[in-house]
């Protein structure tokens, strides 16, 4: 009898593993289909020396710029001025856009004087970062976190010295330091942990235009190194107002 009834439970135990598998795939082609549903950015023109941008401070002009839902922005902003995005404004959609990762629907964005359709990814990847809670980080140690993306890659010493001159040393012994594991995403961290990897990547990427996503989720250390990074900074709020013209924080 006992083995009848596992002769019997098996199928049942391989029919439970059929529905599992069907629903992560279902789960999987939903996440696939709204991803290749979203806009691309066309490709761009070849790599040349007049479209690089050189390191320091942006100068940003955001003209007539559509950032959805009915909102069109006009900015202009000095190397190293900084301004909090008007109420409305749908900042993902437009961080997006300064990145190079989508492209833009209306209007120009132009950094340094160039349309941003004529600057190379490499050089937007270099120039441009966006801190948020929703960062890319791969499996592995925090050091290498830190330091995804760059095209020199530090050692822990230089690392420190760089963190330490920024004031943000502390953050990182917060962390964990670079040796601590991180898993993918870095789902174990809460969203204020994951800001801190984001402005500890920025720090020693050293960009010239920060797009800051989660200003609410900033520590003191990190808004005090913020005032005096010489970077272009865009906020993702506003006051009541809705004011666009930069203001210092």
């Amino acid at each position: 009898g006992l083995a009848v009834l596992a002769l019997a439970a098996r199928p049942l135990r391989d029919l439970m593993g059929v529905t599992d598998r069907a629903g992560a795939f279902r789960a999987a082609h939903a996440k696939l289909v709204s991803a290749l549903a979203r806009p691309v950015a066309a490709p761009r023109v070849p790599v040349t020396q007049t479209t690089r941008l050189q390191s320091g401070a942006l100068g940003l002009d955001l003209r007539d710029v559509d950032t959805g839902n009915g909102v069109a922005i006009t900015l202009s902003l000095n190397p190293g001025e900084r301004a909090d995005l008007p109420a409305g404004t749908d900042a993902r959609r437009l961080f997006f856009a300064l990145s190079g990762i989508e492209p833009v629907q209306a209007g120009d964005i132009r950094l340094n004087d160039v349309s941003i359709n004529d600057l190379s990814p490499g050089s937007l990847r270099r120039s441009v970062f966006q801190i948020s809670s929703h960062l890319t980080v791969l499996k592995g140690s925090l050091r290498r976190a830190l330091t995804l993306g760059l095209s020199d890659r530090p050692d822990d010493a230089a690392i420190r010295t760089r963190l330490q001159k920024a004031g943000l040393l502390g953050l990182l012994d917060k962390l964990g330091g670079l040796d601590r594991r991180l898993t993918e995403g870095a789902r174990t961290l809460s969203a204020k942990a994951r800001m801190d990897v984001s402005v500890l990547r920025a720090a020693l990427g050293r960009p010239g235009l920060l797009l800051i996503a989660e200003p609410d989720l900033l520590c003191a250390e990190v808004n005090h190194w913020l005032n005096a990074h010489p970077a272009t900074v865009i906020r993702s709020c506003a006051d009541a107002a809705g004011r666009q013209t930069p203001t210092t924080f």
